[in-house]
């Protein structure tokens, strides 16, 4: 399979195609340095990705163990990475108060007693809807936290959900995860 990076404006609404995951693997996974340089990019352009890391760590601190605490950033990061890469654009073209919504309602998720529940869903999600991304999050987890690969998925899947709650600028809470119970 020839290796080309497709631009993909849709992205994460619609899943990167095979050649695009491919390339993504050859050329992030391969080498942490340029996964990690590309990631500090994302976070250097995109208000979104800097403050979301930020504040959501912060949250999970407070739930989980420094290792898990690792994944979920891991995951993070790479989602970040990989997501302006394939769109070509960051999430800048976002006002600051609705950033700013999406990350506090994401935080308030990860400080609930229900917040593994909440990850679960946003990881199901994520691997129903993206699986090819979920792949490619999933070899990223294999290379940096191996008996912690859903925790690695499941943090882009929470970066993932306030990226696409922004974008759709979400007005009620109960939209952003459907209900746990069902």
């Amino acid at each position: 399979m020839k290796l080309s990076f497709e631009f993909q404006p849709d992205f994460p609404k619609r899943d990167i195609t095979d050649s695009t995951a491919a390339m993504l693997e050859e050329l992030f996974l391969a080498d942490p340095a340029r996964l990690e340089a590309e990631h500090l990019q994302a976070e250097q352009f995109s208000l979104l990705y800097r403050l979301g890391h930020q504040v959501l760590g912060s949250a999970a601190r407070t739930q989980l163990d420094s290792e898990h605490v690792a994944a979920l950033s891991t995951g993070m990061g790479i989602y970040e990475a990989l997501s302006p890469n394939v769109r070509l654009q960051t999430t800048d073209g976002l006002d600051n108060p609705t950033v700013m919504r999406h990350i506090m309602r994401m935080k308030e998720v990860l400080l609930s007693d229900e917040h593994l529940a909440k990850i679960i869903i946003a990881k199901d999600q994520l691997t129903d809807e993206l699986p090819r991304t979920t792949y490619i999050i999933g070899q990223g987890a294999v290379r940096f936290w191996p008996s912690l690969r859903d925790y690695v998925v499941g943090g882009a899947a929470i970066a993932r959900q306030v990226e696409l709650n922004a974008m759709n600028d979400l007005s009620s809470f109960d939209d952003e995860f459907p209900n746990i119970d069902d």
